[in-house]
């Protein structure tokens, strides 16, 4: 936390953040005094640059006991960064697989850096019933020409994924699809 705040410390947004957070604002509150700092756009910007920031604070909040609603924190911001295909679904499979819910959180940072932000996540559950396996699909939709799709992915495999997939435990694959 240290090494991120000294990176950040020129930044307005973040000390406004730090002094927030350990006040015991909650996370709705520190984006609306940056809204209130900052126009929309900008504040865009720095949100989604502090976001993992953000994820970090939520999941290490001292004073939240409740695992239930730190799950509930983490659906929701996983909400805004994938789009669920068959939503109750999907929601109910992350309640049954709860590992995945921060795998799915940095899976967004990392896709966002290698795809860019233009790029769209989705997540799909795949069934087959007759083997009774389930698996979440983290979909990645971007601009680009299918080859450079498949290089974008393959980056993403030797970057981060394959580093991560015994935390996975098969319940979770990414793919690829041109816009």
């Amino acid at each position: 936390m240290l090494e991120l705040q000294h990176t950040h410390s020129s930044s307005v947004v973040f000390d406004k953040f730090i002094s927030l957070f350990h006040s015991d604002f909650e996370y709705e509150t520190v984006v609306d005094e940056v809204s209130m700092q900052r126009n929309m756009a900008e504040t865009s910007t720095i949100l989604h640059s502090a976001g993992s920031l953000i994820r970090y604070a939520i999941q290490r909040k001292p004073e939240d006991t409740s695992a239930t609603l730190r799950d509930i924190e983490y659906i929701n911001l996983l909400k805004k960064d994938y789009l669920f295909k068959e939503a109750k679904e999907i929601e109910t499979y992350l309640w049954n697989n709860k590992f995945l819910l921060d795998i799915l959180l940095e899976a967004h940072l990392q896709i966002t850096n290698i795809f860019g932000r233009s790029s769209e996540l989705y997540l799909e559950l795949h069934r087959d019933y007759e083997e009774d396996f389930e698996e979440l699909f983290i979909i990645i939709k971007a601009p680009f020409e299918p080859a450079q799709m498949l290089n974008l992915l393959d980056r993403l495999d030797d970057d981060w994924f394959l580093d991560i997939t015994d935390k996975t435990q098969g319940k979770l694959n990414v793919t690829v699809e041109s816009l």
